[in-house]
């Protein structure tokens, strides 16, 4: 009765553990120049994955920019970028893409009022952190901003 209680693939109770055997299962008969071919085939599959610029993990990815960001937040971020993109390896349009989308939605809101999209896409990224930087650290006081706030006239053809 104690047999029946154990698992199927149970250790024997003096031995090894037991295989489960597949009666007529698939099996691989490779001879030698077959198998040379596929092992090439497989090594050229990894050097494709490699050669296509190194990509960074999905991980290695830098947090997004914000629009309340201090000035000092804001350098080490644009820090990181700059190496990201240098390590990532991508061209300029696509670094810009990715600086973009490395903002949180308010400031790409700010960048989208501020740019259109072929403006955009043709900024090398230095060009491009520095237009984030404009409108993460705007220099001006809150007396300004109100002053320019009730100062604001609409014109006739508005």
């Amino acid at each position: 009765m104690a047999s029946a209680n154990r698992p199927r693939y149970a250790t024997p109770r003096g031995g090894r553990p037991r295989t489960p055997r597949r009666p007529g299962g698939p099996t691989l008969n490779v001879t030698g120049p077959e198998l040379t071919g596929l092992l090439s085939n497989m090594a050229s599959l990894a050097t494709q994955r490699t050669s296509d610029g190194g990509r960074l993990p999905a991980g290695a990815t830098p947090n997004k920019c914000e629009m309340e960001m201090t000035a000092a937040g804001f350098r080490t971020w644009r820090c990181s970028i700059e190496t990201w993109l240098r390590l990532a390896g991508w061209s300029n349009e696509e670094a810009v893409l990715h600086i973009r989308l490395l903002c949180a939605p308010d400031l790409q809101c700010a960048v989208d009022a501020r740019f259109d999209r072929n403006q955009w896409e043709t900024m090398q990224p230095r060009e491009a952190l520095d237009a984030i930087s404009k409108l993460v650290l705007q220099t001006s006081n809150q007396a300004v901003r109100w002053s320019d706030f009730f100062n604001a006239r609409q014109t006739p053809g508005e």
